[in-house]
């Protein structure tokens, strides 16, 4: 089934985010070792990670604007706000 957005989503973190939080920088330090290693990463982790990125990125409402419009279905049906 074939998905169309009509509107981007986009994420622009601030340029200070690492050091505002520096348990993300951290977790993408080690997790960057954990690839250059050849390491496997679990699943949770990268959703541990993911996440924490989207809580203080507070996402949940720029997603939803974005959403994809699936052929059959109206705007509507995802833009009500």
């Amino acid at each position: 089934m074939t998905q169309v957005c009509q509107r981007p989503f986009f994420v622009q973190p601030p340029a200070n985010l690492l050091q505002r939080y520096p348990v993300i920088k951290q977790a993408a330090y080690t997790l960057a070792l954990s690839y250059a290693h050849n390491e496997q990463v679990a699943d949770e982790r990268l959703k541990a990670i993911g996440s924490e990125l989207w809580r203080v990125l507070e996402l949940d409402e720029s997603f939803e604007k974005a959403r994809p419009i699936r052929r059959w279905q109206s705007a509507a049906h995802y833009y009500r706000k």
